[in-house]
């Protein structure tokens, strides 16, 4: 039987890399993304929420006041990923990156009318 591509599990969760796909292959490297393998695969699910066709998604440039609505009215979830923030309210998500641009889902419309009073914007919607 052949050798098996890839690295065992040894620990309980191992932590996870991420290597860029860069122009110069000389500078791409592997480099820390989260900690845990369980946190990635709930950082991806919830990604991949925010870019379902037909759900309340909406997205934005990250202004200046943002930030503190967003920590003042929104719980931060436990997946930064570098560069990324994860954000949760009733029925809503909010992913921040890079301090540049907002992504939100909602679970209902009343819940993305709610995030986009809070986070007053020129939101781009799709619902």
């Amino acid at each position: 039987m052949g050798r098996g591509l890839g690295t065992r599990v040894t620990g309980d969760d191992p932590e996870v890399l991420i290597k860029l796909d860069l122009v110069n292959k000389a500078e791409e490297r592997w480099d820390p993304w989260l900690p845990r393998f369980s946190l990635a695969c709930v950082e991806m699910v919830l990604s991949e929420a925010l870019f379902r066709d037909g759900a309340e998604t909406a997205d934005r440039e990250t202004s200046e006041g943002d930030i503190s609505l967003l920590e003042d009215h929104f719980a931060l979830l436990p997946l930064n990923s570098p560069g990324t923030r994860w954000f949760a309210r009733d029925d809503v998500i909010v992913r921040e990156d890079d301090s540049q641009w907002l992504w939100a889902r909602a679970r209902t419309p009343h819940a993305l009318e709610v995030l986009l009073k809070t986070l007053p914007g020129e939101w781009s919607t799709e619902c």
